[in-house]
């Protein structure tokens, strides 16, 4: 099977709207060549929440709970990928993979 992805960056921002959580968004992009994956599956386990990337291979989930995560990123036709993750109140954080 096709290596899913050359890194998938997270960045986890704040923003006031969202008291409860987090926006947490990023891009998916493939492994060799870099070319974005659209319609990927994102999903974080621990809270149920889920999105899939847009046509340039970008995300975004709104309310993510703070706190560690573990991000599952799924396409068909290439390995399923799980990257942890940490979601802070007021630090964005970048994740590569």
């Amino acid at each position: 099977m096709k290596k899913l992805f050359l890194f998938l960056i997270l960045t986890l921002s704040t923003s006031a709207a969202f008291a409860q959580g987090r926006i947490l968004r990023g891009f998916v992009y493939e492994k060799d060549g870099g070319a974005p994956i659209p319609y990927a599956n994102i999903v974080v386990e621990e809270d149920r929440l889920g999105a899939t990337t847009d046509f340039n291979g970008y995300f975004q989930l709104s309310d993510v709970p703070i706190g560690a995560k573990t991000i599952t990123v799924t396409y068909l036709g290439y390995k399923t990928e799980k990257i942890d993750a940490r979601v802070f109140k007021n630090k964005p954080a970048s994740i590569k993979v």
